[in-house]
């Protein structure tokens, strides 16, 4: 998928698991649910290639499945991942989740804006705009964590 001119990503699977690379095959936000290991998972694509679906997975009662999108609009490059957690029972389900990814700032990550217009990471944060130290070299990325209507997270962490 490209977005745009300057930024060539690829949906690889990587060990079990759907995760968005950039051209230096850097690989970005990969789902974790903490009580399995890999999960082998297969794709569609929709949206005439735009995006890319993978199959829904039953883990711990919820239906979760990932889906990344580059849009060919626009003239801003970026690709957008929406991970899905249905609950197709009547009873609560609590999982531990964790989205893993390298940032492509080599440890140098630095959150330069949240929701809330501070660079401190809490759980009610909306969104947190993460870039590596110096502000140059791999692209600034924005995190949405959840919906204003959606599950607030127990905890947020940026680490490295």
């Amino acid at each position: 998928m490209s977005a745009g001119d300057t930024v060539q990503l690829q949906v690889r699977k990587i060990s079990g698991y759907a995760t968005l690379s950039t051209s230096d095959f850097t690989p970005q936000h990969k789902l974790s649910i903490t009580r399995l290991g890999d999960v082998p998972i297969a794709s569609r694509w929709e949206d005439e290639g735009r995006t890319s679906v993978t199959n829904v997975q039953s883990l711990s009662g919820l239906d979760v499945h990932r889906e990344i999108t580059v849009p060919n609009t626009g003239d801003l490059d970026f690709a957008r991942t929406i991970d899905v957690f249905h609950n197709p029972t009547a009873s609560a389900i609590t999982e531990t989740v964790r989205i893993v990814g390298n940032l492509g700032s080599d440890g140098e990550t630095v959150v330069f804006n949240t929701s809330d217009g501070d660079t401190i990471v809490e759980p009610t944060d909306l969104w947190i705009g993460t870039d590596d130290a110096d502000g140059s070299g791999t692209p600034a990325l924005i995190h949405y964590i959840h919906s204003v209507r959606g599950l607030v997270p127990a905890t947020v962490e940026v680490v490295g």
